[in-house]
C-alpha cells in the first residue's frame, strides 16, 4: 500500500508542473460544482417545495440552505448567460437544463425570467427537440 501511495504522490506533484493540470483541474471543478448543485441542492429544494415540507431550522445543515436561497444562486448563475459556464453549451447545461427544464414544465417550481429565457433555450436545443418528437 506504500508504494502506490508513493507512485500516487509523484504522479500528482508532476501533475501540476505545466499549465494543462490547472487547466483541467479548473474544468474539472466548474463542471463538478454544478452536477454537485443539481443534485445536491436544486432537487432536494423542488422535492421539499413539492411535498409541502416546513422550512429546516438550521438551513445550514442541509445542501442547500433554503429554497429561496437556491433559486437565488441559481438566478445568479444564469444572469450572465446565456449558458451556465459562459457562451458555450455545456455538461453542466445538459444536466442543469434538464433539471430545471422538468422541473418548469411540471410546475414544480415557478420560473423567474432569467429562469424561463435559460429553460426556452435548453428546449430549443436540436437533440432534445429530436428527443421530445420520438417521445
Amino acid at each position: 500500500m506504500r508504494n502506490a501511495l508513493v507512485v500516487a504522490w509523484k504522479e500528482f506533484k508532476t501533475f501540476f508542473q505545466t499549465p494543462i493540470g490547472y487547466v483541467i483541474l479548473v474544468v474539472f471543478t466548474l463542471f463538478g460544482g454544478w452536477f454537485f448543485f443539481a443534485v445536491g441542492c436544486f432537487e432536494p429544494a423542488v422535492m421539499d417545495k413539492m411535498f409541502g415540507r416546513p422550512p429546516f431550522e438550521r438551513p445550514g445543515a442541509i445542501s442547500y440552505g433554503t429554497y429561496e436561497t437556491m433559486l437565488a444562486t441559481l438566478e445568479t448563475a444564469l444572469t450572465p448567460g446565456p449558458w451556465i459556464l459562459g457562451d458555450r453549451f455545456s455538461a453542466a447545461d445538459v444536466f442543469v437544463g434538464s433539471q430545471l427544464h422538468y422541473a418548469v414544465m411540471t410546475k414544480a417550481i415557478e420560473p423567474t425570467p432569467v429562469m424561463q429565457k435559460y429553460v426556452d433555450r435548453v428546449a430549443a436545443r436540436p437533440a432534445l427537440q429530436k428527443l421530445l418528437k420520438g417521445a
